[in-house]
């Protein structure tokens, strides 16, 4: 990130800020639902941005942003203090409980609708998205974009996308097989009976493999056990 980038990227925000500010004091729709200047700018953006239209000169470190302007805001939570009055006590329990109800409402129904509505629509329009992205929209009003990041990076990792796997059929992985006729072949100098008994001969080679996994269960517990290495855990 370089300061002409940042300088660019945020002339090219607040422009658009300005455009939104512009729409909700002139459009009564947008008024009517309360729809803020900020999401009417980042709807354009998003749409003449490189996830629609390509446009727009951002550079490559306009997702960076949030984090960094995240911090921020949580800086500045309770500079203004918290003042509570003791004459005032019941209608100030009342004004927060009734916050805090609202609160737990509205997360409720986001983990209840969100995720139903990703199983019972998005995965309809988008089958190779996982029944879990529904969890982004209500991960994300709990705790921010942050959050919602963190979540989906944790789907990730726990292998449950499928969006970058495949299914394949016979002559699929097939053809994945011959592919490793370069790194057995030509790079370790094996035979092309060796090759072919990878894909043949299965008893005697990945059958065989499999076979061993109580034999390695038991080298790696032993190594484990030698070096200490799960006790500091």
């Amino acid at each position: 990130m370089t300061v002409n980038d940042f300088l660019l990227d945020f002339a090219i925000a607040s422009l658009f800020i300005m455009v939104g500010q512009l729409i909700r004091a002139k459009v009564g729709l947008v008024q009517k639902f309360f729809v803020p200047a900020s999401m009417i700018a980042g709807f354009i953006a998003l749409a003449l941005g490189n996830q629609g239209l390509n446009v727009l000169p951002f550079s490559g470190s306009i997702g960076d942003y949030p984090g960094a302007l995240i911090i921020l805001i949580f800086a500045a939570v309770g500079m203004n203090g918290f003042s509570f009055s003791k004459k005032e006590f019941k209608s100030e329990l009342d004004r927060v409980g009734s916050y805090f109800s609202y609160k737990v409402l509205a997360q409720a129904i986001q983990f209840a609708f969100a995720p139903l509505f990703g199983v019972l629509v998005i995965s309809q329009l988008f089958p190779e998205i996982n029944y879990g992205f529904g969890f982004l929209l209500a991960s994300g009003f709990s705790g921010g974009h942050g959050t919602a990041a963190a979540v989906d990076h944790a789907l990730h990792l726990l292998g449950l996308r499928t969006d970058s796997m495949a299914e394949l059929n016979y002559y699929d992985r097939k053809r994945v097989h011959n592919l490793k006729y370069y790194t057995w072949v030509e790079q370790q100098g094996r035979t092309v009976e060796e090759l072919d008994a990878l894909w043949y001969d299965t008893e005697h080679t990945w059958d065989a493999v499999h076979r061993q996994a109580d034999a390695l269960d038991e080298l790696i517990n032993g190594f484990n056990e030698e070096s200490g290495v799960l006790k500091s855990l």
